[in-house]
């Protein structure tokens, strides 16, 4: 889903809610009326945060945010506006810099995989 909630305040069914957020103050600001939404329902949900810069004061000091205790967290990476640019995937691209790009969004599927796994109460 996009980090900010649609005009009408209706999210779509699904089995999970994967929210983005950037570390910025904009961005977060929406990014936490989502969660509050969010949470309000008990959805199920996996946040990722993108483009983190740890030598950025404001987004290490987000990241100690009750809703970014369990969120993928993706360092700002080259490799993601060029495999963009390009329209391939990382998986596609060659380079000597991908390993870590790679890596990211393999945590990223491990944690959409772990939030989807039943859980013994659902078995």
């Amino acid at each position: 889903m996009p980090p900010s909630l649609p005009a009408n305040g209706l999210l779509p069914e699904a089995d999970l809610y994967v929210v983005p957020t950037l570390l910025d103050g904009v961005s977060f600001v929406v990014f936490l009326r989502t969660m509050q939404l969010i949470e309000e329902r008990g959805l199920p949900h996996v946040v990722v945060a993108n483009r983190f810069n740890p030598k950025r004061a404001e987004h290490r000091a987000r990241l100690e945010n009750k809703h970014l205790h369990n969120a993928v967290i993706f360092p700002e990476r080259a490799a993601f506006a060029s495999y963009y640019a390009q329209g391939k995937t990382l998986f596609e691209m060659t380079g000597p810099y991908l390993k870590a790009a790679r890596n990211d969004i393999e945590r990223l599927a491990c944690a959409i995989e772990q939030s989807t796994k039943p859980t013994g109460d659902q078995l």
